[in-house]
């Protein structure tokens, strides 16, 4: 019993006698009479007339009697076609329905329909006579059966069996080879109709790559060469060695990395039958599972054959993770058709009479393709099934070239493009994306040419009859060999073309260079030999079997280089590059994290060599167990995740690890240790010769005046303190002194160039000089930063039991709290005195230029001026501790405050970036004057002061005499403390305080000068903030230029609704968790 493509069962018995009939049934017979719709392929005139000759040799009636099936219907329409010349669909319908009692059983509409198909066929047919024609009264029933090759075989190998038996004639047995003879051809022609059927149903073989023609996977191809191709052409040297055929490969690799184009590569280079489909085909229920063993039926007939399964973790997901029934079942029926027995080649001497040929086993090669591995089910993935596997990964340079070379030598290019310039210019292309560049430049050739033909003809007219139209006025031969795509048209194309890795998380090889960097040549020769030489000379370090560190971190203080020198390695070595912002793979969501670091390093493995930056790194390691709560527990979760990934348990060739950071000693100490990030590179201020370079790196591209020194300048005393980031600030501020500068010159200009002259850089310089004449960085820095940390908690405290009962102070210092806070204003003192110590002893030049704000102060303490109040030291002190924790935690904290609740309210703050870029447009950066043509902006920042207060309970106040108060009795003395916090959201003075609406501060007097007793953010009277106008200056800008310069959202997965807005306890109150954004640059 063998079961046809259309549903039709043929039962063909082994041993026929005269009575004996050829039955064919259809399976759904006994459920619906109605007609179905024949494959005219069943069925061909040739076999007709051949069986037909055989069924009146062997003295056999092939009338069917009453029985009539929807074979016998297509054999009544052909006689009524051709014997009575009916030619109308009613008129045959009418007469069949008429003579014959089946055919009335019939619907009408079907049974209408498939009359109609059947006609249409035999007028489109071709007329032709095959030499073998047969008698016509029982032409009706000659091709009753649809035979395959092998049942043909079978029912041959059978007659001769019966003719032997009862003694045949020499006469009969030459009609039987004419008749052998003759269904040997018919086999060749029934196998022809197959291959050609499996062409029209889009699974014949692509007749485009071969293995020859792809670049760039060397490895690969030789690989598969030996493995697969070779068995397929030759499978006499396997069997003679004794070693199976591969039965399937697993190919993966990211989007566009040439999976498929491998797939058809191998199917055209072993020239078998190539049967592609696409995973959702097949995916479908009860019907995919049928699919599945028809696609493997046809792969069997045609052995040896490619199967093909394009996005296999489609059909073939993991089946604990299926919810469907039926998605099992099909997960099931594709592992049993790629059982190892199914793809066995049958050798030749086997015998091929079995019933059950639909289901023979084969040399079928089975190739998956997926970018998803981790997804398919573990059974598919081991030996007999997916027996070798092979990853596709991001192409380097080198075979970028290759890729490039194999797209463009059929091209015609200028004899000056080169080849590797351009896959330097594509970093993270993969094949796709190659072959959209190389697209995208012949668009740009061709209308470069077309606008170039337009020009010359509307220049130069060839004559009268031409017209401008350039289609209308072809190339001459000798014009078309000078058209060329060019170098410019393929760097053009590389800008316009994205690439498939960036947007799934690589970054773009750095464009800088160690020239850019400027000084650190020890760290140079450091990378170099560690990262650099390694990628560029693998082969070197195999042979020698040298293995290189694979971890570094970068330590230092801030703006001295180190992001510049990790874009450095990654620009000099050409690897994938993977840049990591601080705690960017945080997510609020549990191990959704983890998962991130996995994916990371599953990325970068694939795609090796790869170089993955993690910039400030102490965000995303810090010391286990130092914070508690769930928020502690998410991070050690991925300090944890990151150690897996580190520790070397999983190989990862080719993958190198770079973090920076300026607070190592936050840093977990396992990550620390040998085989992680074990190779610890400190990164100092740059001194006064690589100051100069670095000038010299950055002035590269701006025209400076021949007469600066930039050399000299950098070992100018006013630069000694500054850093690398500093430095570049300076030229920046420069370029805007000289565009300034311009623009006030504009209307004498005479149209000479921009150029920055020395008068400009020495006017940057007094515009970046920090505060304290010198930056604290590095450990100093640090420390003091974490001072004012643990002063701000400290502060915070209100149950000091001696301030209120002075005999009970024991009990403080029971509970460590006197101890705590004497020995944070010790080490507070102890900075404040090392920064007085450093002017003292004359750090700082004396030129009045250069003189900063303490130097000022110690300048009128040591002149005794009049100032109408006393300056000593302590005064000193007291002002310098008011700069950093007045002057900088509250104006941080309320930045931070003020883009929480713009991401939290998206309404308010598309509204303030159109009022702040309508305002800045054109303009890098908003300037001081402008922040009066922005009311929006000023009432957001007043919201937000009313709604996040930094200190609720404002600067303690003391009543100076007996005073009554709402009823209640101050006396002198006594401390009090105002609940600004309170006040801001009360009812009775505020419509909806607890909502974020910048709207009611316009056009509204309310002032933040302490005028207004709602609205108290500074205070008021004599305790009021001194600094209010420099706060909210620095405030306003500061919000303004983040909003005018970014756009923000919030990390994946989450909501602004889930933004958490929890304060914490202290003097100044600070948002519980940090504020995790990302900032996209707004062009």
């Amino acid at each position: 019993m063998v079961r046809t493509r259309s549903g039709v069962e043929v039962r063909i018995p082994e041993q026929h006698n005269d009575e004996d009939e050829i039955e064919i049934e259809d399976d759904n017979a006994a459920e619906d009479d109605e007609m179905e719709m024949v494959d005219e392929d069943e069925i061909t005139d040739q076999e007709k007339m051949v069986y037909e000759t055989l069924m009146r040799r062997s003295g056999r009636s092939s009338t069917r009697g009453t029985k009539r099936t929807r074979t016998h219907l297509n054999f009544e329409i052909d006689d009524l076609y051709k014997k009575k010349n009916m030619s109308d669909v009613d008129e045959i319908v009418d007469h069949l329905r008429s003579n014959f009692h089946e055919y009335r059983r019939q619907k009408l509409q079907p049974f209408t329909q498939c009359v109609k198909q059947r006609l249409s066929r035999i007028v489109s047919k071709s007329e032709s006579v095959d030499s073998f024609t047969g008698s016509d009264d029982n032409a009706d029933d000659a091709s009753e059966l649809s035979p395959d090759k092998k049942r043909l075989k079978s029912s041959d190998q059978s007659a001769r069996s019966r003719n032997y038996s009862s003694g045949v004639t020499d006469s009969d047995g030459e009609k039987e080879d004419k008749d052998n003879a003759t269904l040997m051809q018919l086999r060749d022609g029934k196998r022809n109709s197959e291959k050609k059927d499996v062409e029209e149903k889009g699974e014949k073989r692509i007749y485009g790559p071969r293995l020859s023609d792809l670049g760039g996977m060397d490895e690969v191809v030789t690989k598969l060469k030996r493995k697969v191709v070779l068995p397929m052409i030759r499978p006499e040297l396997d069997e003679w060695l004794g070693e199976s055929p591969v039965s399937g490969i697993l190919l993966h690799g990211p989007p566009g990395c040439g999976k498929t184009t491998l797939a058809h590569a191998i199917a055209n280079e072993a020239g078998v039958p190539f049967y592609c489909t696409d995973a959702k085909e097949l995916d479908s229920g009860v019907s995919g599972e049928e699919r599945i063993r028809e696609l493997f039926s046809k792969a069997y007939r045609t052995a040896p054959s490619i199967v093909f399964i394009d996005e296999i973790d489609t059909v073939a997901s993991k089946r604990e993770n299926l919810n469907r029934e039926t998605d099992r079942r099909i997960v099931t029926q594709l592992l049993l058709c790629m059982e190892e027995q199914s793809h066995r080649r049958v050798p030749e001497h086997d015998d091929v009479s079995s019933k059950d040929y639909a289901c023979r086993p084969g040399h079928v090669v089975v190739i998956g393709a997926t970018n998803r591995p981790d997804a398919l089910d573990p059974a598919l993935r081991r030996t007999g099934r997916f027996d070798l596997e092979i990853v596709l990964g991001v192409p380097d340079e080198t075979a970028r070239v290759k890729i490039l070379s194999k797209l463009t030598n059929k091209l015609k290019v200028k004899c000056d493009l080169d080849l590797v310039k351009l896959a330097r210019c594509t970093p993270g292309f993969v094949g796709a994306d190659l072959v959209g560049l190389v697209k995208e430049a012949l668009n740009l050739a061709k209308g470069r040419i077309i606008c170039q033909r337009e020009s010359e003809l509307s220049i130069e007219p060839l004559n009268e009859e031409y017209t401008e139209v350039w289609s209308k006025n072809p190339w001459s031969p000798e014009e078309m060999e000078k058209l060329y795509i060019t170098m410019g048209d393929f760097e053009e194309a590389a800008k316009m073309v994205q690439s498939s890795t960036k947007r799934k998380g690589f970054s773009n090889i750095p464009s800088v260079k160690w020239e850019d960097v400027g000084g650190l040549d020890s760290l140079r020769k450091n990378f170099e030999r560690s990262i650099i030489r390694p990628i560029k000379c693998p082969e070197y370090y195999e042979k020698l079997g040298r293995r290189s560190g694979k971890g570094f971190l970068l330590h230092g203080p801030p703006g001295c280089g180190k992001t510049l020198i990790a874009k450095a390695v990654a620009g000099e070595a050409g690897a994938n590059y993977i840049y990591i912002k601080g705690a960017e793979l945080l997510s609020k969501y549990v191990g959704e994290s983890e998962v991130a670091v996995r994916e990371l390093f599953t990325r970068a493995r694939t795609c090796s060599p790869c170089i993955i930056f993690f910039d400030e790194v102490d965000a995303l390691t810090t010391k286990r167990g130092t914070d508690g709560g769930e928020g502690g527990g998410v991070m050690a979760r991925v300090v944890n995740q990151l150690l897996l990934e580190l520790d070397g348990a999983e190989e990862r060739p080719g993958v190198y690890v770079i973090g920076a950071t300026n607070r190592r000693d936050v840093i977990d100490p396992a990550l620390l240790r040998s085989g992680r990030l074990d190779t610890q590179i400190y990164v100092p201020p740059p001194s006064a010769d690589e100051r100069g370079l670095i000038l010299k790196a950055l002035a590269k591209k701006i025209p400076i005046d021949a007469t600066v020194d930039l050399v000299a300048f950098g070992k100018h005393e006013s630069c000694k303190k500054l850093t690398g980031a500093d430095l570049a600030a300076l030229m920046n501020e420069a370029v805007d002194l000289a565009l300034d500068h311009k623009d006030q010159d504009s209307r004498n200009s005479d149209g000479t160039p921009l150029i920055i002259e020395a008068k400009h850089l020495e006017r940057a310089l007094k515009y970046i000089r920090v505060a304290l004449g010198k930056k604290y960085g590095n450990d100093k820095g640090n420390s003091y930063k974490y001072l004012i940390g643990e002063l701000n908690k400290l502060l915070g405290y209100f149950s000091s039991i001696g301030e209120y009962i002075p005999l009970l102070c024991w009990v403080d210092c029971l509970r460590g709290l006197r101890g705590k806070v004497e020995k944070v204003a010790d080490e507070v003192d102890a900075f404040l005195e090392s920064v007085l110590g450093d002017h003292r002893l004359g750090e700082l030049d004396n030129d009045d230029a250069n003189k900063d704000f303490v130097s000022i102060l110690l300048e009128i303490q040591k002149q005794n001026t009049d100032t109408g109040f006393s300056i000593d030291r302590d005064c000193i002190k007291a002002i310098i501790l008011d700069m950093f924790f007045a002057g900088t935690e509250t104006s941080s904290t309320t930045l931070d405050w003020t883009i929480a609740a713009l991401i939290k309210n998206p309404g308010v703050m598309t509204k303030l970036q159109n009022e702040i870029r309508e305002v800045g447009r054109g303009k890098l950066k908003i300037l001081e004057g402008d922040l009066a043509k922005m009311p929006y902006l000023k009432a957001v920042i007043k919201e937000s002061m009313r709604l996040y207060f930094t200190v609720p309970l404002l600067m303690p106040r003391e009543a100076r005499q007996d005073v009554k108060v709402t009823g209640y009795d101050i006396r002198s003395g006594t401390q009090v403390l105002v609940n600004a916090w309170a006040i801001a959201r009360d009812p009775s003075l505020w419509h909806n305080p607890e909502e974020f609406r910048p709207e009611r501060f316009l056009n509204n007097p309310i002032d933040y000068k302490g005028h207004h007793y709602e609205y108290l953010p500074f205070g008021a009277g004599r305790r009021v903030c001194p600094g209010i106008k420099f706060a909210m200056a620095v405030n306003e800008l500061a919000v303004a230029n983040v909003v005018h310069r970014f756009d923000f959202e919030l990390p994946h997965g989450e909501n602004m609704e889930d933004l958490d807005m929890t304060s914490v306890t202290g003097m100044t109150v600070r948002r519980k968790s940090p504020l995790l954004v990302i900032a996209t640059p707004h062009v």
